[in-house]
């Protein structure tokens, strides 16, 4: 039982860190399954597309390394996370909505900028809540992802073998995600940081980090050339059977953070 009152604060934290994981990446989940669609109706080439993925990838580091070391200090993790998951279920609703190749490549650096303010907000606030509760929080924080993702694809492939219509889908999601937003800013203390963050100044990486981050880039590297693959192959075979085979992937790696 926790009689300390600083850290029953903190329990309810930590659940909108999780919660905040598992909505985006079950809106990456659905995106991935619809990706061929989206392909097709605008006329766009593999080649092309990942290229606009590159953007995305840019974007999203862009923003990791200034949440960590602007944003966060300034505002509090607390704070910037509901807005985030806010910001980013609009912007990729818009993403899914643009209906000229150009406008999808001018989309998707916004998405990468908004989908980076997330995960270093929600590390801060587990390795900040496991250092007030001494419990280890980050292995399911980390399977979090899988979890969203193994949820994304296969509701994503139950509404696609359906023929349900994309747009409207991607509606009820950025509607889940201002509504996971709006709830924390109503019933969480988001202006309160668990504890002051210190800032971090540019500089060379040591040398646990220069071997520490190739091998993270190894592991989500993997992660997603298989979303690569599965998004192929819905675009091969079919978006049904492609669903299913990354849900047996992605509850692979969500085990393996577990055991």
């Amino acid at each position: 039982m926790i009689s300390n009152p600083f850290i029953k604060k903190l329990i309810p934290t930590i659940f909108m860190s999780r919660f905040a994981i598992i909505i985006c990446m079950l809106i990456i989940g659905n995106w991935f399954v619809f990706i061929p669609w989206k392909i097709e109706e605008i006329g766009l080439s593999k080649k092309n597309f990942g290229y606009i993925l590159l953007l995305f990838g840019i974007g999203s580091i862009f923003s990791m390394q200034a949440t960590n070391k602007l944003l966060i200090p300034k505002l509090g993790p607390h704070f910037l996370l509901p807005f985030g998951v806010i910001a980013f279920s609009i912007i990729i609703f818009l993403w899914v909505s643009t209906e000229t190749a150009f406008t999808f490549a001018l989309m998707a650096l916004p998405v990468g900028l908004s989908f980076g303010v997330i995960n270093p907000c929600a590390i801060v606030i587990t390795v900040e809540t496991e250092q007030a509760t001494g419990q280890r929080l980050l292995p399911l924080h980390h399977a979090c992802f899988s979890i969203g993702s193994l949820f994304g694809v296969l509701i994503g492939g139950f509404f696609a073998s359906l023929s349900f219509s994309p747009l409207s889908l991607f509606f009820a999601l950025m509607m889940l995600g201002i509504l996971y937003g709006l709830t924390c800013l109503l019933f969480s203390n988001t202006q309160r940081q668990i504890r002051p963050v210190q800032k971090f100044r540019f500089g060379i990486p040591t040398g646990d980090m220069l071997f520490l981050g190739p091998v993270a880039a190894i592991s989500m590297g993997t992660s997603a050339m298989l979303l690569g693959c599965v998004s192929m192959a819905a675009a091969t075979y079919s978006q049904s059977l492609a669903a299913i085979v990354f849900g047996f992937a992605a509850l692979g790696f969500c085990s393996s953070f577990f055991f």
